[in-house]
């Protein structure tokens, strides 16, 4: 009986998972992206790519002005609800230094709360939307 429960468990776990949409399979982009302190009179600017592995959105961060500075990172989907997607972001290689503070704040952010991303087609350009305001230009999905 325990057997077959574990089975049962199993199988309701794989048929949830499956109708679960995937993230589009293949999707790479190139952009830049900034963060700006007003009352500091403070911006950061980096160059980003992104590419999809799986359920995975894999981050390559550069600084165009700094050629040492590197960030890699991972957005893994976890749930869906609705139109929201659920991500987890990991750090893969990051050290955060004085010219990163902006940035570091950001990620401290993704890395402690969960990431929420909706897929957005406005004249059928993919834009997504996170919760904590950004929007960037990435398929998540085939529309």
């Amino acid at each position: 009986m325990l057997m077959l429960t574990a089975l049962i468990g199993a199988a309701c776990g794989y048929v949830w998972h499956r109708s679960q949409p995937a993230l589009k399979p293949g999707s790479n982009m190139t952009q830049q992206f900034g963060f700006y302190d007003l009352p500091q009179q403070q911006k950061e600017l980096y160059d980003v790519r992104l590419s999809t592995v799986g359920e995975t959105i894999v981050s390559h961060v550069s600084s165009p002005t700094n050629p040492q500075f590197r960030l890699k990172g991972s957005f893994v989907q976890r749930n869906q609800v609705g139109e929201k997607r659920i991500f987890t972001y990991t750090p893969v290689h990051f050290v955060p230094s004085p010219e990163t503070q902006l940035l570091a704040s950001n990620i401290d952010l993704l890395v402690h709360s969960q990431v929420r991303m909706q897929q957005l087609w406005p004249d059928g350009v993919p834009l997504v939307t996170m919760q904590n305001g950004m929007i960037f230009f990435y398929p998540l999905d085939d529309k």
